[in-house]
């Protein structure tokens, strides 16, 4: 899907299959432009539950680690146009952002992010807020951690069919 930065953001309503107590986002991205602040998939406000974003010099995996308190694992901006693929996890402990399949970065957050109905955000937030300049395509969303080594079978089309497989665009 391409996003052309204009307000526009994809929206998941219905989001109680969201609320769980660890999970991974994985999604391929190609961002046309690196400017500003730009959501790939994110879920309530900015500073809520996940976020999924190029901001500054960075791809941050943001996460709301316990009421009101959030911190984030962070590795370098892609180069404009081309393909990246980026899965962000949470179990509970520990943040991680996996880029081609390659853990390149970790955050301590103890806890879980609260409770919530907010819908999930693709490729922006909010009324179209921070929207992509870009395309993201696979986007997938599980319900349980990501192993280290699991990152890789997350870059391909899945073969099996996986129960923690809560949402697929």
């Amino acid at each position: 899907v391409e996003f052309k930065g204009q307000g526009f953001a994809a929206v998941v309503k219905e989001c109680k299959p969201f609320d769980a107590d660890a999970f991974p986002i994985a999604l391929w991205a190609n961002p046309q432009n690196i400017e500003g602040a730009q959501v790939l998939a994110g879920r309530g406000a900015a500073g809520q539950q996940f976020t999924l974003y190029l901001y500054r010099d960075r791809v941050r995996m943001l996460v709301e680690f316990t009421g009101g308190r959030y911190t984030h694992a962070n590795v370098p901006l892609p180069r404009p146009g081309v393909w990246t693929h980026y899965a962000g996890t949470d179990d509970g402990r520990q943040i991680k952002l996996f880029v081609n399949g390659k853990l390149e970065a970790t955050a301590t957050a103890v806890g879980r992010a609260p409770s919530s109905e907010a819908p999930l955000f693709i490729g922006g937030i909010q009324s179209g807020e921070r929207s992509l300049v870009g395309r993201l395509d696979h986007v997938r969303f599980y319900t349980r951690a990501l192993a280290d080594d699991a990152s890789p079978a997350l870059m391909a089309e899945p073969r099996q069919p996986d129960a923690a497989l809560v949402g697929r665009w």
